[in-house]
């Protein structure tokens, strides 16, 4: 495209609305007298802005040259030319100077497909020749997996260029985004990856020029691929600038429309476009159809629209979310982040593409950004808002087992002495916020782990003398680790907890840390250690329940549940245990405020737990009405994930295995969002989703299996992770993926709990090779009648087993 007429700086805005009213007046005329005598009679005395309506015509009726993302369907030629080794076998668009086929390699080492860009003859010279060969030379030092890769390059006969480039089968990214309903936080993480692109390619002093939807394609499994680097330039040393190049209006930079040297800026600024469509669903800047825009954005300083307002109800259905909450998101830093990179002056937006990049994962993580004035009450709200996020999913583990001590500041206290407590530990608190703050030596970037980790390390100077403010920090403190440090961690902190509670004499204190030492004593497999320490707290409990607070007797009683079933109690015992937590959870009125946790709260994990222990029919109800308290509260991922989890294995014992891989997926959702991807639980959790997939003869259950099998962080719980290898490992030897299998099976084995699923893997994967021993047949025989009738794993146990007992 040309450049656009050079414009006076002064023009105001009713001039431009001429021009435009001009300029669209014209074109419903037809070319020749008519359309002159219009134009002669409209500008009489005005020959500045004839030229200009004429130089909006003819840009208007010109064709412009997208050298890579072309879109115009061609007619093929009866016989489709050759480049080298590679045959073209159809054409994928056509520019105005140049020709994009599909072909494929001809020499027989190896098939691959490629995309070929071919200049046309009569364009194989001069400016086209020169930024065609440029683009093959900036491409061969660009090797970044975010961006198409050369693969070849040479001369037709005829002396046009062309080059031969990896083929990328995608959708352009608005277009993915919309069709997937990717959610804001998708839509972000996925444009971050096209920034890692970008700034690869500055690092290498390339600036791409243009930056939009069309040069950017995902493919099916969700990789963002930069194209059509036609445009792009290397920096100059002395400035970091470049030259003017050819661009495309609705995505360039003002100082592109003005002809100016481009920069790094420049692309910041188109970057900011795409990103400001893909959130929106809108054109920031106005009428993106407008030649008298364009104009505009040359000529003046043209600010973007306010972002939030543009956003409709259809935008927010595609990003899956509430309108309102859309807005807000877009109102507040993000919107912030917007209109930073959209500056219209250079040296006002982001200085780099990483800096831009580092603000959006700021604004992801609930950080302060960059964009964003650095006040003291910015800083500090964003503060609370990050930890207020953190320790509500920190706290998740906390309410399973009800112990959210370190909230004990804002409690109504029954006495004096908790009330000297609660501000004492108020006072530490505060204290403990204000050393993050980066003027007293903080990070801004200081996680809750470290907060925790933090508090603990100056408990003992900061509360020696307020033994039972320390063990309620220390009940916080231990649910928090049990995710962070791990297990052991975890049960350390709650010993020196209770060595605290002890010296306090409260013996609701005591009872509480007694009760959530056993029930990690119970997890980790020391049984008679939790079933000591939870005989002492059922005693203080007895004896104290007057003294004790109703929050704290819920916390007694679903932990002594728990330590119940894990430690080998009767089915009816734990049925009683569970559902007299329940009893104690439902006392608590709805409107309660003597209570750390909100009663809702403890009521949803109590009919959890109790669910869990009446059973896959009869636990229905429980699941159900602690379902609708988390659909009338909201936001506790963790509780709605194990629910979800409970019924889809339930679905899956009960033979809908289709039923059951659909609600532990759900299940998986959720707690990925709530602890993470890697968490020995949360991979337990996936283990089971892709054994229930395998059951159902899903192929997706490979991959799942294959991410279950993840150890970074199975020191922390370990026996959640051999849960995880073992699942993942049978899901793989029911999808014929045995030798995927070997590794989790190598680590489980020696241990007797996985014994039987370890042998009768071994014997199916072998049995495929006619290999099978007699030992390990034995165990699958026992085994299979573990595995549901009717699954593809059932399926494939009885089929080895009926091979080899013919050999």
């Amino acid at each position: 495209m040309e450049n656009p007429p050079s414009l006076p700086l002064d023009m105001d805005q009713k001039y431009f609305r001429r021009l435009e009213t001009m300029f669209h007046a014209a074109l419903q005329l037809p070319r020749g007298f008519e359309r002159d005598a219009f134009l002669e009679r409209e500008c009489t005395g005005k020959p500045e802005a004839h030229s200009q309506v004429l130089a909006l015509i003819q840009a208007d009726e010109q064709p412009v040259f997208a050298p890579a993302a072309v879109t115009e369907e061609s007619p093929a030629p009866a016989e489709l030319p050759s480049f080298g080794v590679f045959q073209a076998d159809e054409i994928l668009g056509r520019g105005g100077s140049g020709v994009v086929y599909l072909a494929h390699r001809t020499d027989g080492h190896f098939e691959q497909a490629v995309a070929v860009k071919a200049l046309l003859p009569e364009a194989a010279a001069g400016v086209f020749h020169e930024g065609f060969l440029r683009e093959r030379r900036i491409l061969a030092a660009l090797h970044h997996p975010g961006i198409a890769q050369v693969l070849d390059g040479g001369f037709r006969p005829d002396g046009a260029p062309y080059l031969v480039m990896e083929y990328i089968e995608g959708r352009r990214i608005d277009t993915y985004c919309r069709e997937r309903r990717l959610s804001l936080s998708e839509r972000i993480a996925l444009f971050l990856t096209v920034c890692d692109a970008v700034a690869f390619a500055h690092r290498h002093l390339v600036v791409h020029l243009d930056l939009k939807p069309s040069n950017i394609l995902v493919t099916a499994d969700g990789r963002a691929k930069l194209l059509d680097f036609g445009t792009a330039k290397i920096l100059d040393a002395s400035d970091n600038s470049v030259t003017q190049s050819m661009a495309t209006p609705r995505y360039a930079s003002p100082e592109q429309l003005r002809g100016e040297r481009a920069s790094v800026a420049s692309d910041i600024y188109s970057l900011g476009i795409v990103l400001a469509e893909l959130v929106t669903g809108k054109w920031p800047l106005g009428d993106p159809d407008s030649r008298i825009q364009t104009l505009r954005r040359a000529a003046e300083n043209v600010p973007p629209r306010p972002l939030a307002p543009q956003v409709t109800a259809e935008q927010a259905v595609s990003c899956r979310m509430p309108l309102s909450q859309l807005q807000r998101a877009i109102s507040g830093d993000l919107g912030a982040v917007l209109l930073k990179a959209l500056e219209a002056q250079p040296d006002r937006r982001y200085r780099s593409v990483d800096e831009f990049a580092q603000d959006l994962r700021n604004f992801a993580a609930g950080l302060p950004v960059l964009a964003r004035p650095q006040t003291h009450s910015y800083r500090a709200a964003r503060f609370l808002q990050r930890n207020r996020g953190a320790v509500a999913s920190a706290s998740l583990v906390a309410l399973v087992i009800l112990v959210l001590g370190a909230y004990a500041w804002i409690q109504q206290r029954r006495s004096v002495e908790e009330g000297r407590r609660a501000q004492q530990l108020n006072s530490y608190l505060m204290r403990l916020l204000q050393s993050t703050n980066p003027s007293f030596g903080g990070r801004r970037d200081q996680t809750v782990g470290e907060l925790v980790e933090l508090a603990l390390s100056q408990a003992d100077s900061m509360l020696a003398d307020q033994p039972a403010a320390k063990a309620e920090l220390g009940l916080m403190a231990g649910g928090h680790q049990v995710f962070t440090s791990g297990l052991s961690a975890a049960t350390a902190t709650l010993s020196s907890a209770v060595d605290a509670a002890r010296r306090s004499g409260d013996p609701g204190i005591l009872a509480a840390t007694l009760a959530y030492k056993s029930a990690l004593e119970g997890e980790g497999g020391a049984c008679p250690a939790a079933v000591a320490d939870m005989g002492e707290a059922t005693r203080l409990v007895d004896r104290n329940a007057a003294r004790i607070r109703r929050e704290w007797l819920v916390t007694h009683a679903f932990n002594r549940a728990v330590v119940a079933s894990w430690c080998g109690a009767t089915h009816d015992e734990s049925v009683a245990l569970a559902g007299k937590a329940l009893e104690l959870a439902r006392s608590i009125p709805e409107n309660s405020l003597e209570e750390s946790t909100p009663p809702a709260i403890l009521r949803s994990f109590a009919l959890l737990l109790s669910a869990l222990n009446e059973g896959c029919a009869a636990g229905e109800s429980r699941r159900a009405e602690a379902f609708g308290i988390l659909e009338r509260h909201g936001g506790l991922l963790y509780a709605e994930a194990a629910l979800w989890r409970q019924r889809g294995l339930c679905s899956v014992r009960g033979g809908r295995f289709e039923d059951g891989a659909a609600e532990l997926g759900k299940a998986v959702d959720l707690e990925v969002r709530s602890l993470g991807a890697a968490y020995p639980e949360t991979l337990e959790l996936r283990g089971e989703y892709a054994y229930a997939l395998a059951l159902a003869r899903k192929p997706e259950a490979v991959a799942e299996a294959r991410l279950a099998l993840n150890t970074a962080e199975c020191s922390r719980w370990p026996a959640d992770c051999d849960q995880a290898q073992s699942y993942a490992a049978q899901a793989l030897a029911a999808m014929d993926h045995g030798d995927e299998a070997r590794p989790a099976l190598d680590r489980l084995t020696g241990k007797p709990a996985f014994a039987p699923a370890v042998e009768t893997c071994r014997f199916v994967i072998a049995a495929g090779r006619g290999l099978a021993n007699e030992s390990d047949r034995e165990a699958a025989q026992k085994f299979k009648d573990r595995v549901p009738a009717g699954s593809l794993w059932r399926q494939k146990i009885e089929a080895a087993l009926a091979a080899s007992a013919h050999r």
